[in-house]
């Protein structure tokens, strides 16, 4: 959930780091989640990972990447939110995410196609 000063609150399995806590425990309640350096305007949940934009334009993943669905390049699980460098996008500022059950797309309007997947 985004609060209305783009404040992100996730809860739920924190199985895989999907919460993007900086841990694998699971909440039963909204968990704050810090570390964000601008209001979350967008965040989308796939089955194993999550993908949060910012007002700033910027991308953070955070979860599994056995198949690279977080974009980092190494297949590679993370528990924190992680920064996806800019120049990915051609520099462009990221506006949404989509998240499936083991890939992420970029919906059409940044010019530029981005799915990363197993499949």
């Amino acid at each position: 959930a985004v609060g209305e000063e783009g404040t992100l609150f996730l809860w739920g399995s924190g199985e895989h780091g999907r919460l993007g806590t900086g841990d694998t425990t699971s909440r039963r309640n909204p968990t704050r989640v810090a570390g964000l350096h601008a209001p979350v305007r967008q965040v989308a949940a796939g089955c194993w990972h999550t993908g949060v934009v910012t007002d700033a334009g910027d991308l953070h993943m955070c979860g599994d990447g056995h198949e690279g669905q977080l974009g980092l390049g190494d297949g590679v699980g993370r528990t924190s939110l992680t920064l996806l460098d800019r120049v990915l996008f051609d520099d462009d500022a990221v506006l949404m995410v989509a998240c499936g059950d083991e890939h992420t797309i970029l919906p059409p309007g940044l010019n530029i196609p981005f799915c990363k997947s197993g499949n």
